[in-house]
Formats: structure tokens, sequence, C-alpha cells
């Protein structure tokens, strides 16, 4: 038995998804896992050519528990298998659990909790197609943080994401703003989603390669965002006089985007001395988050402050404060942290991807309604028409 054609019995999808399990246990209990991967596969293939999709997936996700089962390895031939079958799917709700099944071998095949960068991007390209940005954005984290030869796939995701979220928020304001501003606006949120998650993962300099690409395309998309001074960039320059970091600084004229580009450009600063971590440097991070703040990122963006408490745990040796009386002062505090000793964190914990929340979706108002629209990690679209109106002046 070579092929899923040679099954006896009837040729309906059905009784094709049946004896497809049925003859895999078979082979599964003689261990002859070569040729029940072959059977499953011909057999899905043939499932999506009688555009029986949800019998297919089925198959796929028991193709990808004999994967596990028999420890297939990650390589070229089996993430072709399993791209080619959900690469002829079109429906998003059936492939979602084979995907997470692909996900979850790859994390056994590769003993990476991140799984493996190679197919993470493959899994997105088919994620993003069905606009499932968030779900593409996780596969791009852990393949950026696999390898930071990846970050630039990652800040292209999330500068299309922002461009088809702009143009939906856009257009479900009374005022009816330009897509293009409200893109430019919201550059600077979508910055945090890509660097954040990857600092929490501990790979810093996947962190730096993807804000330098971010901030790249972004400017060429946007080459408003950058303001008229010059130099622009401009280097770096280090809290400590005995840093021998550099790196390319953008002048732009989003908030988010230059803390971005500070935050990261610091963290990997004190990376690069392999010393404990100066007070001068402590010092320079906690003026970044109280500027930051100032500046308004935290508006409507509450998500930010255990995420970013995390980064300084982590990387500035700054702990959790305790709490405060007053929420914005308890919020402030635990973000910016204290010296003090760690908080027991397990040497030994996984790796697990942090995103942030998932955007609002925005909310198609009557033309007589004038209350704005809001996100919960997202600045409102009044911000947008803020902009504009200055451009305007």
């Amino acid at each position: 038995m070579n092929s899923a054609e040679e099954l006896p019995g009837g040729n309906g999808a059905y009784e094709l998804q049946m004896k497809l399990r049925t003859t895999t246990v078979r082979l599964l209990r003689k261990k002859m896992f070569d040729k029940a991967i072959h059977v499953l596969e011909d057999g899905a293939q043939r499932l999506l050519d009688m555009k029986e999709e949800g019998s297919a997936c089925d198959i796929t996700e028991y193709l990808l528990d004999v994967y596990t089962q028999a420890d297939v390895k990650m390589d070229d031939e089996n993430r072709k298998r399993i791209i080619s079958i959900l690469s002829r799917t079109t429906s998003p709700t059936w492939r979602r659990k084979s995907i997470a099944a692909a996900s979850k071998w790859a994390v056994k095949a590769t003993g990476n909790s991140l799984g493996d960068p190679q197919l993470n991007v493959l899994l997105s390209k088919l994620l993003t197609q069905d606009n499932q940005w968030f779900e593409a954005e996780k596969h791009l984290i852990g393949a950026a943080g696999n390898d930071e030869e990846y970050a630039s796939d990652l800040a292209n995701m999330l500068l299309d994401w922002n461009a088809a979220y702009s143009k939906t928020l856009a257009e479900s304001n009374d005022n009816q703003p330009p897509t293009d501003s409200v893109e430019r606006v919201l550059s600077g949120t979508f910055a945090l989603r890509g660097w954040i998650p990857l600092m929490l993962v501990e790979k810093p300099q996947s962190a730096l390669a993807f804000i330098r690409a971010y901030v790249k395309s972004a400017t060429e998309r946007h080459p408003s965002l950058l303001l008229p001074v010059k130099p622009n960039p401009r280097e770096y320059k280090s809290p400590s006089s005995v840093s021998k970091f550099t790196t390319a600084m953008y002048m732009t004229a989003s908030p988010p985007l230059n803390f971005s580009q500070n935050a990261v450009a610091l963290v990997c600063d004190i990376q690069s001395t392999k010393a404990p971590v100066s007070n001068e440097m402590k010092a320079a991070w906690q003026s970044l988050l109280r500027q930051f703040v100032q500046d308004g990122g935290l508006t409507g963006m509450e998500s930010l402050v255990d995420l970013l408490s995390e980064v300084s745990s982590k990387y500035i040796d700054l702990h959790p404060a305790r709490k405060q009386t007053d929420m914005l002062s308890s919020m402030v505090s635990k973000m910016m942290g204290v010296q003090s000793e760690p908080q027991g964190a397990s040497a030994n914990a996984q790796i697990k991807i942090k995103q942030l929340p998932r955007p609002a979706a925005p909310k198609f108002k009557a033309a007589s309604d004038k209350e704005s629209i809001t996100s919960s990690t997202a600045p409102a679209v009044s911000e947008a028409d803020q902009l504009v109106d200055e451009e305007m002046d």
C-alpha cells in the first residue's frame, strides 16, 4: 500500500477519511511510520482535490501527530509536506488547528520553545493572507527570536498590519481622516509590538535588528515622519563615558518610535559591556520611561506597564516597586522599578512569547455620533484628526 488510492472501500470523503485513520492505526502498531506518513499526506491531498478542507485538515493534524510520535526531524522535506497541504486550504477556520499542531511539532522537533524559524515564516504568510495579523505576529516573533535574520520580516509584517488597520480605522471615523495620516500616527505603536516581545524572549540583538529595519521602512513609507533636522539620523550617545556601543538614531515626529529606538539602544548598550548595570544607565532608563509617560505613551495602553516592568527587571536590574496608593503612580513606579533583589524568578523558566494585546476592532459609527473611537492597544482616531489639523496649520 503506497497511497490513499489503494485503500479498499468507498471513495466518498467521509469513507476516505475513516479509511485513512483506520489504516494509519494498523501501520503505527507495526511501527511503519514512513508508510503511515505517506498514506496520510496522499490522503490529505486527495481530500483537498475533493474540496473537503475540513477532512483534509483533520488528516493533516493526524499526520502531525504521527510526526510527533515518530520523532520526525525538522528539515526541508518535512516542512514542505505540511506547507504543501496547508497552502491549498482557503478556510482560516479549518486550518487554524492544523497550524497549531504544526507549531507544537516544531517545538518538539527543534527542542526550542520558539519553534522553527523557517516554518514560522511560512505559517505567518498563510495567516497574513487571511488578515490574521495577531496570529502571524506570534510566529514571526518566534522566527526573529531564533534568528535576527528574520527581524525584517517581522518589521514588514507589522507595517503591513498597521496599513490595513489604519485604513479600517480611518474609514470608521466620522471625519474620514486621511489613511496615510492615521498610519503615520500609529507607526510608533506598532513598533512596540515588535521589540518588546523580542526583549522578553531575551533576544536584544534581534530587537535591535527589528527596530533598525522597522524605522528604515517606516520612514521610507512616510518620509514626513523624519524631523527636518541635521544630521538625521544621528549617532546614539551613551550615558556611559566608557561605552563603545554605536547605532543610528532617527529623529521622528512619533514619540513612541523615538522611545523604541532609545530603549532598544540603551538595553543593547548595557548588554555590550557585560558588566553590572551602572547607576548612570539605570537613571537614563528611568528618565526615558518618565519621558514616555509624559508624552502619553501609556494612554489607552496600560498593558505596557507589566511588559516594560519585566524589561526593567531583565536588563536594567530594576525590579517592581511597592504598590502606591495612587493608581497612576503605582503603574509608573512598577514600570520604572527600583533597585532591589529579584523576586525569585526561576532560572529554568521556559521562554514564552508575550504579545501586546490584540488591537480593538474599529467600530463603524453613524455620522451623528461624535464619540471618539478608542482602542485598548492603539491611540484613538482623534489623534489622527489632531495630526491632520496640525498639518493644515
